[in-house]
């Protein structure tokens, strides 16, 4: 198997994982019963203070968590793709790095916004 192929099954399978955490998150913030100070969920320390600022920090940054969540989805879809169709293709290593960094900005922003949300509660 050659790199080129490695970084696209890694990258499909990385998507995918994160892809279900993200469900997860979200399908608990639906459901306001998102476990308080969770390690699954958004890391900021000014969500922790309350569990009231905890659920509407996270209902604000609902939207970026819902767009990141298909992003990776569609982003482990287009690696597998890839992979199988085109594994010289430059797209098969450039996929995975262009994922990653957008779905990392996707989650810092979401963080901000609910940091945000916090301080205006």
């Amino acid at each position: 198997m050659s790199l080129t192929l490695f970084f696209a099954y890694a990258g499909s399978v990385l998507f995918l994982l994160c892809t279900g955490a993200l469900a997860y998150i979200i399908f608990h913030i639906f459901r306001g019963t998102l476990p308080f100070a969770s390690r699954l969920a958004l890391p900021s320390r000014a969500l922790r203070s309350s569990e009231q600022i905890w659920q509407a920090g996270h209902r604000a940054a609902c939207p970026l968590l819902c767009a990141n969540a298909f992003f990776t989805g569609i982003h482990a879809v287009a690696c597998a793709a890839f992979a199988w169709c085109a594994p010289a293709h430059p797209l098969t290593v450039f996929l995975p790095f262009n994922g990653i960094l957008v779905a990392s900005v996707l989650w810092v922003l979401a963080d901000k916004v609910a940091v945000w949300t916090s301080n205006h509660v």
